[in-house]
């Protein structure tokens, strides 16, 4: 209970007071009687004071009650009321699974070490007690909590739980537990990692935040970057990034292997805390490549790279058109290049192009993957929800007109559309949803010539100039820019290398009938209906291999490469950001309970006692 006013407490001091006044009351009392003779033989008179009794009666009690009632009143007083989650406690456990908790500076790796203390942690929770917990990479993900399971459950889904993905959402993880905050309970936000990463820039959070931090500094050297590439003469150039993570200069082997066979060895010295550069050139087509820093170190996961690789030696390429016209001679221009002509009606989406060409129409299906489209329709038409309308009406490109790229673009980077005369140009009404214009001409109104943008999951260039006018056909720039779009078709839809932790796009089940995946530990995974969009690659870097059948019975190999290896998750030791974070305390909230004033209630029950004693006194 609490006072308003305290000093109202003082009218207690009016109660010797009403005592007093009773026993005068009770002292001047006059009684008539008969006769004196009957008390004859009582003692003579005492004059002076002498101890009375205090007059114990209905109605002192009731002035008493009245005016202790009244100072208890004028001192304001309320009372609190207890809530049902008194001595309980919310727990916002967020517990990192990067590749960088995969390092083992001890017997056990680092988020080995963090999930046995987020058990631990979880193991203790009393019977009021609530508990949420998130896993955070690049991306925060739910992992369990005790309004939907008990605590087994949840220890059952940590011990579940993976490490090894690239990047960090701290800060993301950090907003979705505070959406489990308890209004009525002390709460402990609980972060458990290795802080090897950029500053989360955290500061202006508002609770207190308890750090669970694992690892030390130590020396990592990581394969953090591989592609490849075509030259010329079916030769291929091999690019690898080799880093050094440490303060001293060491020495490791470093072997390329080609389908998983080794093929050359070098001994190579990275000085401290350095990145460099290895190119191999090679010959062939192999269906993977892989470059491994022999030897070992703390984080084993990231020194070895691998990449699928896509021969194009043979690529392959869709014309839709009812009349191809010079497109009929694409395999002069892309040599080697396996062809199949559609007409509109007739074509059926393949699995594994490289390349779509749609000459003069709107597919319904668009294929996944690269699309390229010359000469569209006029008219207006519906696409996946968009609109496209084409006006009725070309513009003639004079030859000196300056034409401009978007040089930042891959596609026409190194493509020199000097002399090229691209005739009449047909025109949109306004530039497409999900469109970009790549290439102008800078006439008074600058003219697009080449567009980019989305349709569904294709990526579509439409080329507004019509190939069988002008020269384009014919110019070095239109094998240039076919071979490109070629090269960067089918890495869209299944790439040929991924970060740890991202997810692999799976084939297209409209195109496909059946396929089998097989993981770098060489498990089986067989999908011939129903298969999700994606599978997760958490905690398991290497070679994914992929057995395509389509609907027609043609069958496709793919290899995905999944790399650890990453300039940031690679340097496992912790940032120095972690020093200037202190370790918080269990978030009391401010105190909710009811707060209930006796004043009303003390003057009513006095209103009712004041009664009593007018009847008292009456009497």
């Amino acid at each position: 209970m609490s006072l308003g006013f305290p000093l109202g407490l003082l009218g207690l001091l009016s109660l010797p007071v009403i005592v007093a006044l009773h026993m005068i009351r009770e002292r001047q009392k006059q009684y008539v009687v008969s006769s004196l003779k009957l008390w004859a033989f009582l003692e003579p008179e005492v004059h002076g004071t002498r101890p009375r009794k205090t007059p114990l009666t209905w109605l002192l009690v009731v002035d008493l009650l009245l005016a202790s009632l009244f100072s208890l009143a004028l001192a304001q007083p309320s009372v609190k009321l207890p809530t049902n989650q008194q001595g309980a406690k919310n727990l916002i456990i967020l517990l990192d699974n990067s590749t960088s908790m995969l390092t083992r500076d001890s017997a056990s790796t680092r988020f080995s070490l963090a999930q046995a203390d987020a058990i631990q942690l979880i193991s203790g929770l009393g019977g009021k007690d609530s508990a949420s917990v998130f896993s955070f990479n690049s991306v925060p993900a739910w992992v369990g909590d005790t309004d939907h399971q008990n605590v087994q459950e949840i220890i059952a889904d940590i011990q579940q739980l993976k490490a090894g993905a690239t990047g960090n959402s701290l800060r993301l993880a950090l907003a979705l537990g505070e959406e489990r905050i308890g209004q009525d309970i002390p709460n402990e936000f609980h972060v458990f990692t290795d802080a090897a990463y950029e500053d989360p820039e955290i500061l202006d959070f508002r609770y207190p935040i308890v750090w669970h931090f694992y690892g030390e500094q130590t020396s990592n050297q990581a394969v953090i970057d591989l592609s490849v590439r075509h030259t010329k003469n079916n030769l291929f150039q091999v690019y690898a990034e080799l880093a050094n993570f440490g303060d001293i200069e060491v020495a490791r082997n470093v072997t390329l292997f080609l389908d998983d066979e080794p093929v050359d060895s070098l001994s190579v010295r990275f000085p401290p805390n350095s990145v460099l550069s290895q190119v191999w050139v090679q010959q062939g087509e192999p269906s993977s490549v892989s470059v491994s820093l022999m030897g070992g170190d703390f984080l084993k996961e990231d020194d070895q790279a691998s990449t699928g690789f896509r021969g194009l030696s043979k690529p392959r390429i869709v014309i839709v058109a009812d009349e191809p016209g010079v497109l009929g001679k694409i395999q002069d221009i892309v040599q080697n290049a396996d062809v199949q002509i559609f007409a509109s009606g007739d074509y059926i989406m393949q699995p594994a192009i490289n390349l779509t060409i749609v000459k003069g129409d709107w597919l319904d299906v668009w294929p996944n993957g690269v699309v390229l489209m010359t000469q569209p329709p006029r008219g207006s038409f519906v696409v996946n929800g968009e609109t496209f309308n084409i006006l009725n009406l070309v513009t003639n490109i004079p030859v000196e007109t300056p034409i401009h790229s978007d040089r930042e673009n891959p596609i026409l980077s190194e493509i020199d559309f000097s002399g090229v005369r691209w005739g009449s140009v047909t025109r949109f009404e306004g530039i497409p949803k999900n469109f970009e214009v790549i290439l102008q001409a800078d006439m008074n109104e600058p003219v697009p010539l080449l567009l980019r943008g989305k349709v569904g999951q294709s990526t579509v260039y439409i080329l507004m100039s019509d190939l069988e006018q002008g020269n384009l056909s014919k110019h070095p720039a239109f094998p240039i820019l076919l071979a490109k779009l070629t090269v960067s078709s089918l890495e869209q839809s299944i790439p040929v290398a991924l970060l740890l932790g991202e997810e692999i796009p799976l084939p297209d089940p409209s195109i496909v009938q059946n396929f089998v995946l097989t993981d770098p530990e060489g498990n089986l995974s067989e999908y011939s209906k129903d298969w999700q969009q994606s599978q997760p690659t958490i905690g398991l870097p290497g070679l994914y291999e992929l057995e395509i059948q389509d609907k027609e019975g043609v069958e496709t190999n793919l290899v995905v490469g999944v790399i650890a290896g990453e300039i940031i998750e690679s340097n496992n030791s912790p940032a120095a950001w972690f020093k200037t974070v202190t370790n918080g305390v269990s978030e009391v909230p401010a105190d909710n309970s009811p707060n209930i004033q006796l004043t009303p209630w003390l003057l009513g029950l006095s209103i009712v006692l004041f009664i009593v004693e007018a009847i008292l006194a009456w009497r």
